[in-house]
């Protein structure tokens, strides 16, 4: 703490008034312009701790901006459905910094018909139990919920993030009209494809 004295001065009997206001008004000055100095060396510590979490608030911020624009932009990409080239899955892939949005389809070349909804899962990482996921429908299509729900609980379990799935592959156009093992395949081929542009290239081994 800092303590300023005022220099002992002793009155004698007929000074003025008016020469004590000049001495007080001096030592006043010496006092501001002593403070002054020593807060242009030494900033109070709350100055500096506030102007420490303002910069790093704004560093923050603008990270997480940046991160938000480049994540929203989708990834939209095709290859051909396995064993059958003249069909192709269409996969559109939105990657946020707290989730996952994907959408598939297939399609015939040239062909530009509409197709069905098909099925929307939305999956989350079980924390009770790790390495599991839960998954719950947000519209169902018999021929491809299962196909979706699987794909929603892998994402969200190996990426450790919710992912929302939309899903209307048809296999029917494939070799044997859509087999268990062509399903398996042109499942394996997608997880390849996502977790790739995902950066984690991890191969998927009996649909996990």
């Amino acid at each position: 703490m800092i303590r300023f004295h005022a220099p002992k001065k002793k009155y004698y009997k007929g000074e003025s008034f008016a020469s004590k206001i000049v001495v007080r008004t001096l030592f006043i000055r010496d006092a501001i312009g002593h403070l002054k100095a020593i807060l242009n060396d030494n900033p109070p510590t709350s100055e500096l701790h506030i102007s420490t979490l303002q910069r790093k608030r704004n560093s923050q911020r603008n990270k997480t901006a940046a991160m938000a624009q480049t994540s929203a932009l989708p990834i939209e990409i095709s290859f051909p459905l396995p064993k059958s080239p003249d069909t192709r899955i269409y996969l559109r892939l939105t990657i946020q910094s707290t989730s996952l949005l994907l959408f598939l389809t297939t399609a015939l070349n040239g062909d530009q018909s509409a197709v069905p909804l098909g099925s929307l899962v939305y999956a989350i990482p079980d924390r009770m139990n790790a390495g599991q996921a839960l998954s719950t429908p947000l519209h169902t299509s018999e021929p491809t919920l299962e196909f979706t729900t699987r794909l929603a609980k892998l994402l969200a379990r190996r990426t450790g993030k919710p992912a929302y799935v939309g899903n209307s592959i048809s296999f029917a156009s494939a070799g044997m009209g859509g087999t268990v093992e062509e399903e398996m395949e042109g499942f394996k081929k997608v997880v390849e494809v996502v977790m790739g542009k995902l950066g984690t290239g991890e191969r998927v081994v009996n649909g996990t």
